[in-house]
């Protein structure tokens, strides 16, 4: 019966860890966008599920203001929607 009760107790303490890293890793997560290839089409800004894409204040060389990360508070959570639907594929990378 203690034995089970200890167990028990180490599961609840296992998942407690477990939740805790993940909110972590989870919130070290960002993207990194190629301005240069963005032609200010917007999707990026529409599917990203926490709206942490906005278009930057800045134009590129083509004269577009590109799109631009944006996450201050460490809300990314990696799910890289952002580079599935961008056509022009101008953003390169997705860290988690």
């Amino acid at each position: 019966m203690k034995l089970l009760f200890i167990l028990t107790v180490v599961n609840i303490l296992l998942l407690q860890v477990y939740f805790l890293l993940s909110d972590i890793i989870m919130s070290m997560s960002k993207i990194v966008i190629d301005e240069s290839k963005c032609k200010s089409c917007g999707i990026c800004i529409t599917v990203c599920p926490n709206k942490l894409i906005r278009y930057s204040k800045n134009t590129n060389e083509q004269g577009l203001t590109p799109a631009e990360f944006i996450d201050t508070e460490g809300k990314c959570t990696g799910c890289a929607m952002c580079a599935i639907s961008c056509p022009e594929i101008a953003i390169k990378e997705v860290l988690r």
